[in-house]
C-alpha cells in the first residue's frame, strides 16, 4: 500500500512541475485529495481536495491535469482488461463496440478538424490545449500508472493466494477484468464500497471461483487501498492544520 500511494503522489508532483508550481503544499493537497475522492461519489473527485491548497487562476489547469493523470490510469486499466478478456474468450455485447467504435470515430474526427484549423476551441479552453513539451510528463504519467496498477494486481493475487486461490496467468485476468468493470460501475460514498466487491464477485464467478474468498479479499483490498489511506490523510491533515 505505501508504494502504491507513493506511486500516485509522484505522480502529482510530476503534474505540479509541468505546471511550474510550488510543491511546498503538495503533500497536504495530496491528502485532501485522497480524502475528497474517498468522500464524494461520481467523477473521479480527488482534484476537489487537491486545487483548494492553490490560486483561482491556477486551479482550473490543475483540475485537467489531474484528471489527465486519472485517465491515464484508466487507460492502463482499459488495456489489461481488454486483453484479458480476449485471452479468456470474453466478447463484447455488440452495442458496446458500436458506442466505443463510433466514440473513437468522433475524436478522430474532431483531432483532424482542428488540425486543419476549422474548427477551434474557446479561448479559455484553448488555454488548456496540450503542447510539444506535454508530451514527456503524459508518458511519464502513464509509466507511473503502469507501476501502480502492477501493484494493484499484485496485491490482490496475493490476498487470493493466501486463501488457496492457483497463483498462475488466469487469475489475473480475472483481477484485471474486474478492475476494468469496476472502473465502469458509479461511484459512491465510501469509495465504491458494496458495489466493488459484487462486481469483483460477479467477474470472478465466470471462472467459477469460490465466492467468499474473493468476496473477503475484494473487502480487504477496500481496506488496505482506499479507507486505511483516508484516515492516514486525515491525521496528516488534522496534524499539518494545527502548526499551520
Amino acid at each position: 500500500m505505501p508504494i502504491n500511494w507513493l506511486l500516485e503522489f509522484v505522480k502529482w508532483r510530476v503534474v505540479l512541475k509541468n505546471l511550474e508550481l510550488p510543491e511546498n503544499k503538495a503533500s497536504v493537497s495530496f491528502a485532501s485529495g485522497v480524502i475528497s475522492e474517498f468522500l464524494i461519489p461520481g467523477i473521479p473527485s480527488n482534484f476537489i481536495g487537491r486545487i483548494f491548497f492553490y490560486e483561482k487562476e491556477e486551479r482550473l489547469k490543475l483540475s485537467a491535469w489531474i484528471q489527465v493523470a486519472n485517465l491515464a490510469q484508466f487507460l492502463i486499466t482499459l488495456t489489461f482488461g481488454l486483453i484479458s478478456m480476449l485471452y479468456l474468450n470474453l466478447s463484447l455485447s455488440s452495442n458496446s463496440i458500436f458506442f466505443i467504435s463510433c466514440f473513437a470515430f468522433l475524436i478522430v474526427v474532431f483531432l483532424v478538424l482542428r488540425k486543419f484549423k476549422i474548427i477551434n476551441l474557446p479561448k479559455g479552453i484553448e488555454l488548456l490545449a496540450f503542447k510539444k513539451s506535454d508530451l514527456k510528463p503524459i508518458i511519464l504519467l502513464l509509466l507511473l500508472s503502469l507501476l501502480r496498477f502492477l501493484i494493484f494486481s499484485l496485491q490482490f493475487g496475493l490476498i487470493l493466494h493466501s486463501f488457496s486461490l492457483a497463483f498462475d496467468f488466469q487469475l489475473f485476468t480475472f483481477i484485471w477484468i474486474s478492475y476494468l468493470f469496476i472502473s465502469f460501475s458509479p461511484s459512491m460514498f465510501l469509495g465504491n464500497l458494496v458495489i466493488r466487491e459484487s462486481v469483483t464477485v460477479s467477474v470472478f464467478q465466470l471462472g467459477n471461483y469460490p465466492v467468499f474468498p474473493v468476496l473477503y479479499a475484494a473487502f480487504f483490498i477496500w481496506l488496505v487501498n482506499n479507507f486505511l489511506p483516508v484516515c492516514l490523510a486525515w491525521c496528516y491533515i488534522s496534524f499539518f492544520k494545527k502548526f499551520e
